[in-house]
């Protein structure tokens, strides 16, 4: 069945008003990036990121495809010395949306104060977009795997891990409680996909 835009969305925020606890802001990360950085010998600026992110007390979630079901994305987040800057890696044989939206569940995510990153736009993007999270696509320099579209077109463009870490940086507020409350203004992301990353 075929569910209409929105319904996993409005069904988690529903379960929100329903239950009191703490509900956490996260960053689900493409794999591709993390292989892809590793490639290009750019892996530094992804665990700098990953760290910058924990300390302003985000969840890392590493969300990965492996169609061959091995330990190859263990394995490369242990070389990379990510995996300390990581709540989880969730790997699938194929991402799916039930996927996304479990780890969503699984954390209580504040999907106001949370955030998709990948070097792709579909399917993770697409997957953000969805849920209702705040999506950042790391350009690269790279043309779209896809023409943009209402399901795939990021919230904001950037062109690498470092990037990402100067905008989680100077977007999020340090109060005196700690609190992450009010994080990700709207007003800070569409000038931030305006005006890109600073020089």
């Amino acid at each position: 069945r075929l569910r209409r835009f929105g319904d996993y969305a409005s069904g988690h925020w529903e379960r929100l008003r329903k239950c009191e606890g703490i509900f956490y802001p996260i960053i689900v990360w493409d794999f591709e990036c993390v292989r892809e950085a590793h490639e290009a010998e750019r892996v530094q600026e992804v665990r700098d990121a990953m760290r910058s992110a924990r300390d302003l007390h985000y969840m890392n979630i590493l969300f990965a495809a492996n169609r061959r079901n091995d330990c190859t994305v263990s394995e490369l987040s242990d070389r990379a010395h990510l995996t300390k800057h990581l709540t989880e890696i969730v790997v699938r044989k194929e991402k799916r949306l039930k996927d996304a939206y479990g780890i969503v569940k699984k954390y209580n995510a504040n999907l106001a104060a949370s955030f998709v990153v990948s070097s792709r736009l579909a399917p993770d993007i697409g997957f953000g977009n969805f849920l209702g999270f705040h999506t950042v696509w790391l350009q690269g320099g790279r043309e779209p795997d896809q023409p943009f579209n209402f399901e795939t077109r990021p919230e904001v463009i950037l062109h690498g891990a470092r990037d990402f870490q100067d905008l989680l940086e100077r977007f999020t507020p340090h109060s005196q409680s700690g609190s992450l409350a009010g994080l990700a203004p709207a007003e800070y992301l569409r000038e931030a996909m305006i005006s890109g990353p600073k020089p």
